[in-house]
C-alpha cells in the first residue's frame, strides 16, 4: 500500500530526477501501482498522483479520467498559451482544502508513455489543468503556491462540496 506524503512534509518541496532508460522498467511497474491506488482512493473516475507525493522523488506522474488512463514518464512542459482561467483543484497531499488556481487553458507537452515511446501533444482543459497540477509536484510546488488570493480562493473541503450540492 502506498502512503501519501501529507503538507507539509519536506519531501513535497523536493525537486524529481529525470527517469534513465535502464529504470524504464520498474517505474512502469511504479506507476501502475500508482494508477491501482487511484483507483481504490480517488473519485471513481478520475485522479492523479506524482511519485513524490509517495516519496519518490522520480519524474513521473499518473492520470486518470473516464476517457483515459496513463502514465507519464520525464514529462516537459514546451509550451504554455490560450489564456489563463482560474478553477478548483483538490490534492492527495493537501486533503482538507481545495483552491482556486489559476492556469493556462492549454499546453504542449512531452513525455513517454509506459511503452516507452515519446509522446507529443496538445492538452486542453480539463487534461491541461491535471499535467500542469502533477507538473509542479516535479518542480517541488503545490496549488496552494498558486493561490492568488487566499480568502476567497481557499475553502476547506466540506464547504467546497456542501456548495456544489446547492
Amino acid at each position: 500500500m502506498l502512503k501519501v506524503l501529507q503538507f507539509p512534509d519536506k519531501g513535497l518541496r523536493k525537486l524529481s530526477a529525470t527517469i534513465e532508460d535502464s529504470e524504464l522498467e520498474s517505474v512502469v511497474s511504479l506507476g501502475r501501482n500508482m494508477l491501482s491506488y487511484i483507483k481504490k482512493n480517488c473519485h471513481k473516475t478520475f485522479g492523479s498522483l506524482a511519485a513524490c507525493q509517495i516519496g519518490i522523488l522520480k519524474k513521473i506522474f499518473v492520470i486518470r479520467l473516464p476517457e483515459i488512463e496513463t502514465i507519464v514518464v520525464n514529462p516537459e512542459i514546451v509550451s504554455e498559451y490560450g489564456g489563463t482561467t482560474k478553477s478548483w483543484e483538490m490534492c492527495l497531499s493537501v486533503p482538507d482544502v481545495v483552491g482556486r488556481v489559476r492556469r493556462h487553458k492549454k499546453c504542449e507537452v512531452e513525455y513517454q508513455n509506459e511503452k516507452f515511446e515519446t509522446i507529443k501533444k496538445e492538452l486542453t482543459q480539463p487534461l491541461s489543468r491535471i499535467f500542469l497540477h502533477e507538473y509542479d509536484h516535479l518542480e517541488g510546488k503545490l496549488f496552494l503556491d498558486r493561490i492568488e488570493h487566499k480568502q476567497s480562493d481557499l475553502m476547506q473541503v466540506n464547504d467546497y462540496f456542501s456548495r456544489r450540492k446547492k
